[in-house]
This record gives structure tokens, sequence and C-alpha cells, in this order.
């Protein structure tokens, strides 16, 4: 990558940033609805649970940690099962239009469960969508609807970007039990991919920053609406405000954003587009998410 154009966060500024990460996680503060009950969401480790049985198994890519996660949990369910659910690998929910891998995020979910040992007729079982990186949940979806008796999932999404899809699934797609993966904390220096890694040339805070305004909107249109609780924990404007004026701009997808912290993108032209050369210059985009992908089999291949 090129020479990095945003300010380095302070220490303090570290601290907060970690803790949006760990708003941004379903498992740490969802809360369903029923009646005039809130409870938390269903949550699953890897070594699954005696009662689950899950219909299908949906892998999300907004960072390609999570199909490491799925298939250690599919190798354990398939030791006590001796069966494999049906898989399905999807682009993220919040994925910056900017964030290029080269090849699309399902295919190198694929990659990596099968280099973690799962089979590839498991993944190629059934027809998979194609789906439309705009709107994935779209897609998914339409392709729900047409399979009645899908009516449990166990969802693999990293953390700090599972809020977002457990926003969307459980609005869009309700008839469906929604199972998450409970994530674990991945220690600084163990992070590989650049949508995790929040401190030195990563651009995982940019897209936090996105994930946080996203989340406030479109309640009961596109997304489930937020607990009071969550609402009251949320991260504040000015954090958000802040953080952009030092360069965290590739979150931001259009002008909407940008009025909700009360900055227009034209106003930041010249930052926006040093930022996208920063992103866009250096190894080849292939080689480079390859070279991740490899460590990130070599952190979990004893683990499954």
């Amino acid at each position: 990558m090129a020479k990095d154009v945003k300010r380095v966060l302070s220490l303090s500024e570290q601290r907060e940033v970690m803790r949006w990460e760990t708003w941004l996680t379903a498992t740490s503060g969802f809360r369903c609805e029923y009646g005039s009950r809130q409870i938390p969401l269903p949550t699953v480790s890897i070594f699954g649970g005696p009662k689950l049985k899950p219909d299908i198994v949906l892998v999300v890519g907004d960072s390609l940690r999570a199909a490491a996660e799925a298939a250690a949990f599919l190798r354990h369910y398939q030791r006590m099962e001796e069966a494999y659910p049906e898989v399905v690998c999807m682009p993220g929910f919040t994925t910056a239009p900017i964030i290029d891998l080269g090849y699309s995020a399902e295919w190198w979910l694929k990659v990596i469960l099968m280099r973690l040992g799962i089979p590839k007729k498991v993944l190629k079982r059934h027809p998979k969508p194609v789906f439309d990186r705009r709107d994935p949940c779209e897609t998914l979806e339409d392709m729900l609807a047409e399979k009645p008796d899908i009516r449990t999932a166990v969802v693999f999404s990293s953390r700090g970007y599972s809020m977002a899809v457990a926003q969307e699934l459980y609005q869009r797609i309700p008839q469906v039990r929604w199972v998450f993966y409970d994530n674990p904390v991945v220690q600084v220096e163990e992070r590989i991919f650049d949508a995790e890694n929040v401190f030195s040339g990563g651009i995982a805070v940019d897209i936090m920053i996105g994930s946080i305004i996203h989340a406030r909107q479109d309640w009961d249109i596109v997304r489930y609406k937020l607990s009071s609780e969550s609402r009251y924990t949320a991260p504040k404007k000015l954090h958000l405000r802040n953080l952009v004026e030092k360069g965290y701009v590739l979150g931001l997808e259009n002008d909407r954003d940008w009025e909700y912290l009360g900055l227009y993108a034209e106003d930041y032209a010249d930052l926006i587009a040093e930022r996208k050369a920063e992103y866009l210059s250096g190894d080849d985009v292939c080689r480079r998410v390859r070279y991740q992908v490899d460590k990130l089999v070599k952190q979990y291949v004893d683990a499954v």
C-alpha cells in the first residue's frame, strides 16, 4: 500500500474504536422483541449444541475470517451427525464499494472452507444464487422464499460486522430462526485482513463508521430496530465525525451518510481521492488476499 494518509489514532481513540467493534457485534447487544420482552440473540459456539440441527449454515463475507470459524463448526458438526448441513457463502452486508478482493467474497470463503477440510461437494450441493453485491439480503430473501423447509440457520459473520447482518435478517426474513456464532475477540496481533485491521493500514475503522450510521437508519423497512439498550450505548456522532475528519472516509457510501454527520462529501473530495488511491495501490489484489488467506488457514488448521 501507499503511504498512509489517515491520521494515527490516539490511545483513547483506539479504546473507543474497540468499543465500537463490540457494539457492532450482534452477540454483544442485539435484542429480539417478542411482545413487550427483549431477549438476547440465540448464539452458538463452534461446538454447536445437542439440540441444534441447522437446516443451513450462512457464511457472510464482510471479513473472510468468518469462513475459518464456520469450518471449525462444520467439521465438529459432521463428526457428531455424520452429515453436513447446507452451506451458503454470500457477500458482506456492510462491505464498502471501494473494497476489491480480486474475486468475489463468496469465492474466497469457499476456498478457505475447502482448505480447512470442507468437501467441495458440500459447497456445490445445490445451485447457489448469484448475489447482488449492493443488496445481498434481497437475493437471500428470494432464495429462502423458495425453500419453506429451511427453519433454522446458523450465521457466521465476523466480529464488528454481525450487528448489520442480524438487523437485516430479522427484519426481512423473520420466518427463519437465526442463530449467530458468538464471535470471540481476535487479538490485534492475530488479525490478518484489511477489514479487521483497526490500527495500521487497515480499513476496519472506515467500515465501522459507515456501519454505525446505517444501524441507526431505515428501521422496520430494511433493518430491525435497535433495542433501547443499544441506542443508549451507541457511538456518538461527534466521535464518528472526528474520525472522518482524520481521514477515515471509505465507509461513507453516499450523501445521506455524510449528511447524517452534518458533513458534505464535496468538502472532502481530495481526502477521499487520496484514501482511494492509497487502498487501491500497491500489491496485486489477488496476490495480497491469497497471502492473507494462507495466513488464516495456518491459524485455524489445528482447530478443525
